[in-house]
């Protein structure tokens, strides 16, 4: 039988390339790692890894195992953590990272559910970009993080999410564009004019086949910079919410295409580690989140 040991060296190297990679992660020696594989391999009758210098590079088998092996890792880190959280001290303080394009609605909702029923417990909400909001959430400096869809950059970590809101997009320029004057208006009458893009939006907009290839495009990291260069020039591909928010409705006008009859949207979610959903007060907070829509 295979050890929880084994495995997580084996899932340590397959993820990080090397024995001395994996060392560093697990924090053991190198000499421990490559035991544990060879222990591994011997108990499972075939090699995992080729040593190519200092790079161990995956076998067949080893591509076949990895995801089965990544989850069982994954449980065990959750019931591990779970068993700690049991005899931890109460939580005094929540760290909520939020991306720029988080609805203001669902923070001052969400901030005032844990006011009214967790009244001993500080809430920080904390802006970073999409990096360092996972790297926050893997470290434990966040309890929750709120970003739009990330793709499988989670999967191979502790961390699951649950859809928390779904954000309108529009198109949007100044009133005196030529944009405007264009009765039906098409994606390739954009073309010639500026997208403004803000960073925080940056994958959505890779995500959005019409748009994605736009050449002239400039990123903003930004929104309240974007929105003023908007003024001048451009157009841009942004949540409704937030023009209404800045009351910027006055100055902006909304672009419908012909081309484009479906709505735009993103999906936003909650993303958390597994031990977080069956721990109070985060179980309920996740709750509310993802009731806010409904």
């Amino acid at each position: 039988m295979h050890s929880l040991e084994q495995v997580s060296s084996f899932v340590a190297v397959y993820d990080n390339g090397s024995y001395s990679a994996a060392a560093k992660k697990r924090n053991k020696s190198r000499a421990t790692i490559r035991e544990q594989i060879q222990g591994y391999e011997d108990l499972l009758g075939y090699p995992l890894f080729v040593i190519d210098g200092k790079k161990a590079q995956p076998t067949r088998e080893a591509k076949q195992l990895i995801k089965r092996a990544r989850l069982l890792v994954r449980q065990h880190e959750s019931l591990y953590t779970h068993g700690i959280n049991l005899f931890s001290q109460p939580v005094s303080e929540i760290n909520i990272c939020y991306d720029t394009i988080t609805p203001t609605s669902l923070i001052v909702q969400s901030d005032l559910f844990i006011r009214k029923h967790h009244p001993n417990i500080n809430v920080n909400w904390i802006h970073r970009s999409k990096a360092a909001a996972l790297e926050g959430l893997d470290s434990g400096d966040f309890d929750l993080v709120l970003l739009p869809v990330i793709g499988d950059e989670v999967l191979n970590k502790n961390i699951t999410w649950k859809v928390v809101a779904t954000v309108e997009m529009g198109l949007f320029t100044r009133k005196d564009s030529p944009l405007t004057r264009i009765e039906a208006l098409t994606v390739e009458d954009l073309i010639d004019d500026t997208l403004l893009v803000s960073e925080g939006l940056s994958d959505i907009h890779i995500s959005l086949n019409n748009f994605n290839v736009m050449p002239n495009t400039s990123i903003v990291s930004n929104n309240d910079v974007l929105c003023e260069l908007l003024q001048y020039s451009g157009w841009t591909i942004f949540p409704k919410f937030y023009i209404h928010d800045l009351k910027r409705a006055e100055s902006l006008v909304q672009l419908k295409l012909d081309e484009v009859n479906e709505k735009i949207s993103y999906a936003l979610s909650c993303y958390y580690t597994h031990d977080r959903e069956q721990n109070e007060p985060f179980e309920s907070i996740i709750r509310f989140m993802a009731n806010y829509q409904k």
